[in-house]
């Protein structure tokens, strides 16, 4: 939906919703109307509402598989840093610095794919 077009709906529910108002307080007018106004203010609302979820799904998929990627790639670099310096000559200082890094990566680099996973499988659907 456009946004001109979701502004038109949004401005026939506000106007239904303005009319109606002071119209249900009046005592003479008739039921039928009143729940015309109310039953129309809601349909288009409901359906706004409906619209902007559905199209609110595929930017957050599309930001969480370019973050993945952009997280990943760089991760892929450090642990391979950190296995390589692994299998160098460290003292047990060295060496714990070397574990945590490795620890902290493969930690990050699966947030990562749960992350790719996520999108991939359009598990934020509504």
């Amino acid at each position: 939906m456009s946004h001109v077009a979701a502004a038109a709906l949004g401005a026939i529910a506000g106007a239904t919703i303005f009319i109606g108002l002071p119209i249900g307080r009046v005592r003479g007018v008739s039921r039928a109307l009143q729940g015309f106004l109310n039953a129309v203010a809601t349909g288009v609302l409901i359906f706004l509402l409906w619209d902007i979820l559905t199209h609110a799904v595929s930017p957050v998929e599309t930001a969480l598989a370019a973050f993945a990627h952009e997280v990943r790639t760089p991760l892929t670099g450090i642990l391979a840093i950190s296995n390589l310096l692994a299998t160098s000559e460290l003292d047990e200082r060295e060496r714990r610095w070397v574990d945590t890094i490795k620890a902290g990566a493969e930690h990050l680099a699966s947030l990562a794919t749960l992350f790719v996973d996520a999108a991939r499988s359009g598990g934020l659907k509504f």
